[in-house]
């Protein structure tokens, strides 16, 4: 069935969109922005526009797979999770235009100051993380080149929902980027020494994304969250991990309700299947490690440096231990490079900007 949609052309390779089946197929990272407008991506890998109240045939639940589906209609509040704001898809449209250049991006991201703000925290982290001796970024251009385009285009996401509000709850929004983007850099010394061949973005993206179920169900769902926090953080004995919490709950696992949002807030499959699996390591093979399982490790290894033993999944660890062919004494050491590490982070993320 053909809908009123007029034709639509991608700018980048030229293909023409007529009918929903052409919509429908080999294109991805479906998602509303917070404007009420529909993006997608072509399989050029470019960002499409459909404006808003052109897309009743469009629904949420068909870019999920069965069993988040089965959770997101389970769960009413889901429907209300954030969207992205509208800036940070309109950017992914200027960076890919053809002679764009730093300086223009940096004007385009300061329109949003606190949006600006994430953006060179973000880029600081990585800079720690990867050269910790050089210089601190000075401009919001400088940032935007040693990021690159095609890793800025998720980083702005990111960036863009630490830029809305949180209902009030026991949840530290600052405190839970703090040890996000630990966790990506975590993941991506991990990557460098373990598995080299995966893409350093990607890895320290997914690092950084692993628990946003978390945040779902800060956004979501307030009073739950402040019970959770209080089960794995607070003074009652003894202490859990959250996915006991969850399950004693009787709650979805935050693995699902990250892979929901990631899905719905138009992230690439690789980094949503990381989240899903970020609580799973295979059994062992001589497979190389996947981007899942270096954000698996990476995810014990920040519970580990910040002292918090009764929240880690030994068995995990052991596993990659023995892949890796890494002994206890070797692990421990691995833990105190990571250790100094988080020093580092923890302090250039000491004062991310706040939502309003």
């Amino acid at each position: 069935m053909t809908t009123d949609l007029d034709i639509k052309e991608c700018g980048s390779c030229r293909r023409r969109f007529t009918t929903e089946q052409d919509f429908f197929s080999n294109t991805s990272r479906w998602r509303l922005c917070s404007s009420g407008h529909l993006w997608f991506n072509c399989n050029c890998g470019s960002t499409l526009l459909i404006k808003r109240g052109r897309f009743p045939w469009f629904s949420p639940e068909f870019t999920l797979g069965t069993e988040s589906r089965g959770v997101f209609n389970r769960l009413s509040n889901l429907k209300d999770l954030p969207r992205v704001p509208n800036i940070a898809l309109e950017l992914h449209q200027t960076l890919q235009q053809p002679q764009v250049s730093p300086p223009d991006i940096a004007r385009s991201i300061r329109k949003e100051p606190v949006l600006a703000s994430q953006v060179l925290h973000m880029a600081e982290t990585i800079r720690n993380a990867r050269s910790p001796s050089a210089v601190k970024f000075k401009t919001l251009e400088h940032a935007v080149v040693y990021i690159g385009y095609k890793a800025l285009q998720d980083l702005l996401v990111t960036a863009s929902l630490q830029t809305i509000p949180l209902p009030d709850s026991g949840f530290q929004p600052t405190a839970f980027w703090q040890e996000s983007y630990l966790t990506g850099a975590i993941a991506e010394a991990l990557m460098r020494r373990f598995s080299p061949d995966l893409v350093q973005d990607e890895v320290f993206l997914a690092g950084s994304l692993c628990n946003l179920g978390k945040l779902v169900t800060a956004f979501c769902f307030p009073p739950l969250v402040t019970k959770i926090i209080n089960d794995v953080s607070g003074s009652k004995e003894p202490l859990v991990t959250w996915r006991q919490a969850e399950a004693a709950y009787q709650f979805p696992d935050h693995c699902i309700l990250g892979e929901i949002a990631a899905t719905l807030w138009g992230f690439p499959v690789e980094i949503v299947q990381a989240i899903r699996e970020h609580h799973t390591f295979q059994p062992l093979s001589k497979a190389p490690l996947t981007v899942g399982e270096i954000v698996a490790v990476a995810n014990q290894m920040l519970h580990w440096v910040l002292l918090r033993p009764h929240r880690m999944e030994y068995g995990l660890i052991e596993l990659f231990a023995a892949k890796v062919a890494i002994n206890e004494s070797e692990l421990a050491r691995l833990a105190g490079e990571f250790t100094k590490l988080s020093a580092s982070i923890l302090a250039s993320t000491a004062h991310l900007p706040r939502a309003s």
